[in-house]
């Protein structure tokens, strides 16, 4: 059953992600900015991305949790994200979802490697769906530009080198007035983001918040080479079939475990 969930959040993840007209997404490596942002050729990469978040308690305990998954991203704009759903255990291979959305041939792609032996093989693939003539013709017709709050701020960091790349960081902080959310004091955010503009990339994120903790995810390991074409297709022995044909299995499926219940 956990598997048939899992079919279902990524067969509707890939019904919905488009191919994006203009860049106005910048990736940051992550699930979603990866797969959302606008195709970029010629610039190559794969790397790890790493998230840490540190949480200091009223007590003085510190909790600390840290996660990661690996990107890739070729010559062509094709970009490929797997992340790990089941860790390897006893007998039991290492379980990942991988997503790969392929702006040349239009497509996005979605399939399972490892998990339990007997698991059947299969990547589901979609059409990606086309926003660009929809933004064509959105026409501004001179809308009111929005007021500023008074409680963001935004400043320039400069320029810093990055795991050799070079980066541009903005910080903006955001206060919450004492009151707003019923606390007694004000509560100050911060969101710093360094990013490299010739690889559109965020390669680095520091966000700090008293209620949460500081969360860093950083792209860590980056290499600037093409990565192996295969990475950017179902693996040898795989059956593609489309997202409708897997939906119907799915329900097929669902369909027979209630019968059974009943």
């Amino acid at each position: 059953m956990v598997l048939s969930r899992l079919a279902v959040c990524f067969v509707a993840m890939s019904l919905a992600i488009p191919v994006a007209a203009q860049n106005t997404v910048v990736s940051t490596g992550g699930h979603l900015s990866a797969l959302m942002a606008p195709p970029v050729v010629g610039e190559p990469y794969s790397a790890v991305q790493t998230t840490s978040v540190t949480q200091t308690l009223s007590d003085g305990t510190t909790m600390k949790r840290h996660g990661h998954h690996s990107v890739y991203r070729d010559a062509q704009g094709r970009v490929r994200v797997e992340s790990r759903i089941l860790k390897a255990l006893d007998d039991r291979p290492e379980m990942k979802l991988v997503y790969v959305k392929d702006p040349v041939a239009g497509t996005f792609t979605v399939w399972s490697e490892g998990g339990p032996k007997g698991m059947p093989r299969v990547a589901t693939v979609s059409k990606l769906s086309d926003t660009s003539k929809a933004q064509s013709r959105t026409v501004n017709l001179g809308a009111a530009e929005p007021k500023k709050n008074p409680n963001v701020t935004t400043e320039d960091l400069g320029s810093q080198i990055i795991d050799g790349l070079a980066c541009t960081g903005k910080r903006t902080t955001v206060v919450i007035p004492a009151g707003k959310n019923g606390n007694d004091k004000a509560i100050t955010r911060t969101h710093e983001v360094w990013t490299s503009e010739e690889m559109k990339l965020i390669v680095l994120q520091k966000e700090t918040d008293p209620r949460t903790g500081e969360r860093v995810v950083q792209l860590e390991k980056l290499l600037r080479e093409q990565p192996d074409s295969a990475l950017f297709r179902a693996p040898q022995g795989y059956k593609v079939q489309t997202s409708a044909e897997s939906l119907k299995q799915l329900a097929q499926k669902l369909e027979a475990a209630a019968d059974k219940q009943e």
